[in-house]
């Protein structure tokens, strides 16, 4: 009987040992993933961060370049309003051959106007 109370502590003296070592790499395994959640979290509130700055540079673009679309379509009307008063006037002023001058250059401007805008249509999508 004495021996089989021994060889009964012993195995739980083992039991307990090996509980005890589970338990550690327990700990050990729950540190780290408090660890890994913290890490996570400040990474997550600087990615918030940045995504919430970026968001505005991108609402300022867009501002920026509505207001310069804007200012290039109100050129664009007036060099238009211009081209056809030139037109006029040079069709009053000049033979035939000297009144088409303006209307070259006029188109050319206008031709210019519009790529600029499509550039910075371009430059706003991207």
């Amino acid at each position: 009987m004495e021996c089989y109370c021994e060889a009964l502590v012993q195995k739980l003296e083992e039991n307990q040992k090996q509980m005890l070592g589970e338990l550690q790499n327990l700990r050990i395994e729950h540190s780290t993933c408090v660890f890994t959640i913290s890490s996570m979290k400040a990474q997550m509130q600087t990615m918030s961060q940045d995504m919430n700055e970026q968001i505005l540079r991108f609402a300022e673009d867009g501002h920026d370049l509505d207001s310069l679309n804007q200012e290039l379509e109100r050129r664009a009307i007036t060099l238009e309003a211009t081209r056809k008063k030139a037109h006029r006037h040079s069709l009053l002023r000049m033979s035939a051959a000297c009144a088409t001058w303006p209307l070259v250059v006029c188109r050319e401007l206008l031709l210019l106007l519009k790529l600029l805008l499509e550039l910075n249509l371009k430059r706003f999508l991207r």
